[in-house]
């Protein structure tokens, strides 16, 4: 059932993309040829600038989660930092939610023999990290340019507002979990209980025991966790140079098409972009992030250089990272199975 699952958001999510680049180089009134013709003349050092703060925006949030788990005395290397991170960004593109990637990115950490209970935490404290460093870049953006925000479209206000709002509510609702193990532990007996019910668990007493022996690993990794505030500090700079490296992106595409001026203001719509697109659960955000790119984009530069920067800088960005990492994750899997027949 879950492999279905994802076969299907996989193939909703190939499906998405197509309609949102042939909706967006459609309405840009550009051909194929045309934007191939642009790509061509566009500045080989810009572009590969901008792959490389592509490049950043994979193997920052690694970083950040291999940081969080070296607090609690698990010793994990770079290489298993760019895996985690893949397998979390490639289910995250492809789910409606932004957190979709986290059991994926759990799984290869279970794998390289980090516990359950602590990955679940570690996880926790890295989606807290994401959220501030988004906020950290909406604010500044407020702070440096509220005129770029002003001069959204009415639905592109709504979307960033909404976004912000998500942001929050999401903060909290990690840092509860992280702290409300009662909460926790309710939930899952909950699922217990009702499992037992439909005949799917037989002994509920021995998956309550094993139950109780996660949460009592899951206090002390947060208890550890709580005190270290370097670690807390490491956790949200990574994060916040992983926003930055995906800003980033767009401004490389632009200097690599000729655009000269206006970099700072294109650098914060998209900050905004970024925020707003967290505000409706679709697969990578396909559509609501091009959406509010081109808004933002329209304001600053001429109609025909506003599609083709969209379109380079989403194509740099999104597409080309989720086929990276997808072939990062899937080489993952086969070291994976290929150390486990050894193994036995």
């Amino acid at each position: 059932m879950e492999i279905k699952r994802k076969r299907l958001w996989t193939t909703v999510a190939m499906l998405l993309a197509v309609v949102t680049v042939f909706t967006v180089i459609k309405g840009s009134g550009m051909t194929f040829e045309e934007f191939r013709a642009e790509l061509a003349a566009a500045s080989n050092g810009w572009l590969i600038l901008a792959f490389c703060c592509m490049l950043g925006f994979i193997i920052f949030e690694g970083e950040a989660v291999i940081a969080i788990v070296r607090s609690c005395g698990y010793n994990c290397g770079h290489h298993h930092a760019v895996l985690y991170s893949a397998a979390d960004i490639y289910f995250s593109a492809i789910t409606p939610s932004a957190t979709g990637g986290q059991p994926a990115c759990a799984y290869f950490m279970i794998k390289d023999g980090v516990p359950g209970a602590v990955a679940t935490a570690a996880l926790l404290v890295n989606l807290i990290c994401y959220n501030l460093a988004i906020m950290t870049l909406g604010g500044l953006a407020i702070l440096v340019r509220p005129q770029v925000f002003l001069n959204f479209n009415p639905i592109c206000k709504v979307l960033i507002a909404g976004g912000f709002a998500v942001d929050i509510g999401l903060t909290v609702l990690f840092y509860l979990l992280l702290h409300k193990r009662d909460l926790i532990f309710r939930i899952g007996m909950w699922f217990v209980k009702l499992f037992h019910k439909i005949h799917i668990i037989r002994e509920p007493d021995k998956v309550k025991q094993k139950l109780l022996h996660t949460m009592a690993e899951y206090k002390r990794s947060v208890d550890i966790m709580s005190g270290h505030r370097k670690m807390w500090f490491q956790a949200y700079i990574y994060n916040l140079l992983q926003r930055v490296s995906q800003v980033l992106v767009t401004g490389c595409a632009y200097r690599a098409l000729g655009g000269k001026g206006g970099t700072w203001k294109l650098l914060v719509s998209q900050c905004f972009a970024v925020i707003g697109s967290n505000s409706v659960p679709v697969p990578g955000a396909m559509g609501v992030a091009d959406y509010l790119m081109l808004d933002g984009y329209l304001n600053l530069m001429d109609r025909d250089h506003a599609f083709q920067v969209q379109l380079l800088s989403r194509g740099i960005s999104f597409y080309t990272c989720i086929i990276l990492c997808g072939v990062i994750m899937g080489l993952g899997l086969y070291l994976n199975r290929r150390k486990k027949r050894k193994t036995i």
